[in-house]
């Protein structure tokens, strides 16, 4: 039976002095001790800064599989600066998926062509989530409001058609060959 009543209000957010604020803002963003993947040499304000310019902290897709057994997962979150577009990791990632994710039935069918398309799109953003685990929503919504989108470049694009193209170039060729032979 669900209940019609309201979830409990959210206890009010801890109003920061300045200085507080600002010495919270003066840190490096780390995880587990270790500084989080991308933001090496920036303190939390360089990477709001860096957000409102195009910066994003992003997953990428793979997928392999065995027979019957597919296997669809996500990177670990990294940091891509506003100048940086990750193709280089979006493409081992879809490389990986290319050669290990087809042979799985029926899902590595299924799978394979979303993790190539989800990577060729430049990954999964997954910063307005995160900056508002480390920033609070509120200013998390603030910085959001003000970031430039995120440009698609060249090299995304034509990692969408090599993703696609190969593949179904492969298959055309497997159907020829075949037909030839008879």
């Amino acid at each position: 039976m669900q209940s019609t009543s309201q979830p409990p209000e959210l206890p009010a957010q801890v109003k920061w002095t300045q200085e507080e604020l600002n010495a919270y803002l003066d840190r490096p963003l780390q995880t587990g001790g270790k500084i989080f993947p991308g933001t090496e040499g920036m303190m939390l304000r360089d990477i709001e800064q860096d957000i409102m310019k195009g910066g994003r902290f992003i997953v990428h897709h793979w997928c392999f599989s065995i027979i019957i057994l597919s296997f669809s997962r996500t990177t670990s979150t990294r940091y891509f600066r506003s100048w940086k577009s990750g193709i280089g990791r979006a493409s081992f990632y879809s490389l990986v998926s290319m050669t290990f994710g087809w042979w799985g039935f029926p899902f590595g069918l299924l799978y394979t062509p979303l993790c190539l398309w989800k990577n060729a799109r430049g990954g999964t953003d997954v910063t307005s989530d995160l900056l508002s685990q480390i920033i609070g929503p509120a200013r998390a919504h603030s910085v959001l409001s003000k970031a430039a989108p995120r440009k698609a470049d060249f090299l995304h694009g034509l990692l969408l058609f090599v993703s696609f193209a190969l593949p179904v170039g492969l298959f055309f060729a497997l159907v020829v060959t075949v037909a030839l032979r008879r």
